[in-house]
């Protein structure tokens, strides 16, 4: 899953793919069902989520990865991965408007961060628009 946070490709996941692991970055951060973000621990918590991707996988489970993934750096190691395993890998660019998500955010992101995150989001799909063949916009 690609997308600004808030766009909504928890939603989508969870209507398209119910019986797939999910793994996010984002899961890292809840404490005691409280989302706690922590800007120093983020390399942790894609590391954390990446561990539970190869889990999955090797326990031959469909795997959703639900992170913004706003640039090809970011969502390669997983399609390596996926690859590894043999996985069919279906890359879903989720398009909301930065003010729409940050509204809806469950996080609480502020608007400024949702209008960095689809700045570069847009900048990887026109600079490797092969790369990600599967755009949708939904519940915009």
């Amino acid at each position: 899953m690609r997308g600004v946070s808030g766009a909504g490709k928890t939603q989508w996941a969870q209507e398209n793919r119910p019986l797939a692991v999910r793994c996010s970055a984002s899961d890292y951060f809840v404490t005691d069902g409280e989302y706690r973000f922590d800007k120093r621990r983020l390399h942790e918590s894609h590391n954390d989520c990446m561990r539970r991707v190869i889990t999955a996988l090797i326990a031959g489970h469909d795997v959703v990865v639900d992170n913004t993934s706003t640039s090809q750096l970011e969502v390669a190691p997983y399609i390596a991965v996926a690859e590894s395993f043999g996985a069919y890998v279906r890359v879903v660019t989720v398009w909301c408007s930065p003010a729409k998500a940050a509204a809806r955010s469950v996080h609480g992101t502020p608007l400024e961060t949702c209008q960095q995150q689809d700045a570069r989001l847009e900048q990887s799909c026109r600079k490797w628009p092969r790369f990600w063949p599967e755009q949708i916009d939904v519940l915009n």
